[in-house]
């Protein structure tokens, strides 16, 4: 299943998390078909291996790279393992923008209506 453009979001914030450490992703394979999983606090995406290929040669390139784009969001929480949670993510992240930014460049899909 290809990726729409009201999945980007909650991927963006899985990409984010993984970007930052805060998830990991689980390569799996369902009735011949291959997918991957990234799993974080409050989030489980799953995304087939063709688009997360994509996604995989984003990451490689450094488009997303924490050293390039800021890690903090200026915000500050009362717990700092909540400040940066994928469940806390928002436009106001400057991580989390660009990677919806980049990803909605690449996923161009939308729903049909």
């Amino acid at each position: 299943m290809e990726v729409l453009d009201v999945d980007l979001p909650v991927l963006a914030r899985a990409v984010t998390s993984l970007m930052r450490g805060q998830a990991s992703p689980q390569a799996f394979r369902l009735k011949d078909a291959g997918y991957v999983r990234i799993l974080s606090r409050g989030l489980d995406v799953t995304i087939c291996d063709a688009d997360w290929a994509k996604i995989l040669g984003l990451i490689r390139d450094g488009h997303f790279s924490t050293i390039l784009v800021p890690v903090e969001t200026g915000l500050r929480a009362l717990a700092s393992d909540v400040r940066l949670s994928a469940s806390t993510t928002d436009d106001r992240d400057p991580l989390y923008a660009r990677v919806l930014g980049v990803l909605a460049l690449l996923f161009t899909r939308k729903v049909p209506t």
